[in-house]
């Protein structure tokens, strides 16, 4: 009897075990990451200037951030303190968009 070769089982296991695989995951989830933190830098700027549009959000962005997503203060003031550089270094946050630099080049 014919049994189907299951290729979505196949195709996994090979994304697991390829090392040529592995990079292309890895390489692609940076990409997404460095996308994510520019929009989240986006995010913040829009926060900002909310804030700065007296609107009572929070005594500053980064205890905004801190507050709505739970990150510790740290990272909190250390995003906060990118976003607002980044909102002057256009060409640095278009390299974040893209995936060619990462949240911690920029």
């Amino acid at each position: 009897m014919f049994v189907p070769l299951d290729t979505s089982t196949l195709l996994e296991e090979l994304t697991r075990t390829d090392p040529d695989a592995l990079k292309d995951r890895a390489r692609d989830l940076a990409g997404r990451r460095a996308a994510l933190d520019a929009e989240e830098v986006d995010l913040l700027g829009d926060a900002a200037r909310l804030r700065d549009g007296s609107h009572d959000l929070f005594r500053d962005t980064a205890a905004w951030l801190r507050v709505i997503t739970g990150v510790a203060g740290h990272t909190a003031r250390t995003r906060a303190a990118v976003a607002r550089a980044l909102a002057v270094l256009p060409t640095v946050l278009d390299a974040l968009r893209d995936g060619r630099i990462t949240f911690d080049h920029a």
